[in-house]
């Protein structure tokens, strides 16, 4: 594995879906009263189901909608930025719901988000809102299948992200199905996850180094995160190693914002020996490519590209947030 080289994630995705966003607005009307079903995204807490409406329009297309609260454990105090990692954990669950549903995947498999992306559109002004949870709409088509046995075992997906009316986001998805059967197979030289050894690391990061590209260090991880750690797992979380690459690009560009993130999984990272890393910043000063290792292989890689903070700041038009209006009430890892 090699650090890639990628066009700009907005603009491989911007156009790809404008023909097919003409008419399913037409059949979908948005709900944020209540999740969904927790067990079809695989979480044990309510508190996180982003989940709270969903919609099947056709055999592969379908509209959701999103809910994210400003008081969840990953947003910072005192900020209206909205996590790249939470954004890609709503791509994932859409994920997961579309599978048990359209697809009649039973509840009790597994999932490997092997790939995934995420990119706020250049023009997208989005941040939560000064009162009450961001709320977002999705169109999601299915772009892909993979077949083994006659069942499905993969399953690809674009997305467009809106508030209101607003395009404001795209995203990718691969999804890996996997069945308890051939998850034993997989996982059996894989610790119990009640064995798993704790940790409560104070950040993702831990025996950081600084090199001339960037950093080297190894992944960290605390389990009494209710989010990475929603319930018992028996291999690192794959939302944690997207959270460790947001960090360290917050490390590498203090004076940016990250507004896109992809990343290719290509094994289970494991809790022993401990996860390594290493980063290279882009030489646009926008970018950093990071890299995980363990047993002296790579198992997986990502980017982090961001923008001038000060260029997203302070504008009171953003989607999500109306100035005008007082009221708080909301308008009428396996991954």
């Amino acid at each position: 594995m090699t650090l890639h080289s990628q066009v700009p994630l907005t603009a491989r995705y911007y156009h790809r879906m404008t023909h097919e966003a003409t008419s399913w607005r037409d059949t979908h009307n948005p709900t944020f009263d209540r999740p969904v079903d927790r067990s079809m995204v695989h979480r044990r807490a309510a508190a996180e189901v982003f989940l709270t409406g969903a919609h099947q329009i056709s055999q592969r297309e379908w509209a959701f909608d999103v809910q994210i609260s400003r008081g969840h454990v990953l947003v910072p105090p005192h900020t209206s930025e909205i996590p790249l990692t939470l954004c890609i954990e709503a791509l994932r669950q859409m994920g997961l719901y579309m599978a048990h549903s359209g697809y009649a995947i039973p509840t009790d498999w597994a999932f490997t988000l092997q790939k995934t992306t995420f990119a706020w559109l250049p023009d997208a002004r989005v941040a939560f809102p000064e009162f009450g949870p961001l709320e977002l709409t999705t169109h999601l088509v299915v772009t892909g299948e993979t077949l083994r046995k006659g069942t499905v075992s993969g399953l690809e997906a674009s997305l467009e992200f809106y508030v209101g009316t607003e395009k404001v986001a795209v995203g990718t998805g691969e999804l890996r199905c996997i069945s308890p059967v051939h998850y034993r197979a997989l996982r059996r030289g894989a610790p119990a996850p009640h064995d798993v050894v704790r940790r409560y690391d104070p950040t993702p990061v831990r025996e950081l180094r600084e090199t001339p590209d960037g950093y080297l260090g190894l992944v960290g991880y605390n389990h009494a995160n209710p989010f990475f750690f929603d319930h018992p797992v028996d291999h690192v979380p794959g939302m944690l190693l997207l959270h460790t690459m947001t960090h360290l690009f917050d490390l590498t560009f203090p004076l940016l914002t990250a507004r896109s993130v992809d990343l290719t999984c290509d094994s289970f990272p494991e809790f022993d020996p401990p996860v390594s890393f290493r980063t290279v910043r882009g030489a646009d000063g926008t970018t950093l490519d990071v890299v995980f290792s363990q047993n002296g292989r790579e198992i997986a890689e990502g980017r982090v590209t961001g923008i001038n903070a000060s260029s997203i700041a302070g504008d009171s038009t953003l989607p999500g947030i109306d100035a005008g209006d007082p009221s708080p009430v909301v308008q009428g890892a396996v991954l």
